[in-house]
């Protein structure tokens, strides 16, 4: 949907299908879903989506908006960032937010032990993706964003 003070659009679609819908060869049968049609989560069509529209060219996507289900979704977040979209978005209540980039962080030294040094950025990396990891083998649902872009 494309809004603008002038009035509002459908700019491109995409059908949903849930996991359980595409693995279910009768259900498929019966509703007429093609066989080339696989799982595809909300947040990578909403991504697919809004590079097609950028793609057409004649529409300039100055900012996107979503709910917490997009928000809380990591690579949905990168790839927009990734791709210099603005967004503004929910996210749930326990994410975790930095204002500024934890690789770029020298910590305070105590004055014991030994002095603490800028981290490399593969280490923080591996900690997020632990932390990640570790969220879903214990069901928890915090997410971490790691940034917000701002032109």
């Amino acid at each position: 949907m494309g809004l603008t003070p002038a009035g509002s659009a459908l700019l491109d679609h995409q059908i949903y299908l849930p996991k359980d819908w595409v693995l279910d060869r009768e259900r498929r049968a019966e509703v007429g879903i093609p066989r080339s049609a696989t799982f595809r989560a909300k947040p990578e069509l909403a991504v697919d989506l809004s590079d097609r529209v950028r793609s057409h060219g004649a529409v300039q996507l100055d900012w996107l908006t979503f709910d917490e289900g997009y928000g809380r979704d990591g690579t949905f977040l990168t790839e927009l960032s990734r791709r210099g979209q603005r967004y503004v978005g929910e996210v749930p209540v326990n994410t975790t937010v930095w204002t500024t980039d934890p690789a770029t962080q020298v910590p305070e030294y105590s004055g014991r032990g030994r002095p603490p040094t800028l981290p490399e950025r593969a280490s923080v990396r591996s900690v997020v993706a632990l932390g990640a990891s570790s969220r879903r083998r214990t069901g928890g649902s915090s997410t971490c964003v790691r940034g917000v872009v701002s032109r």
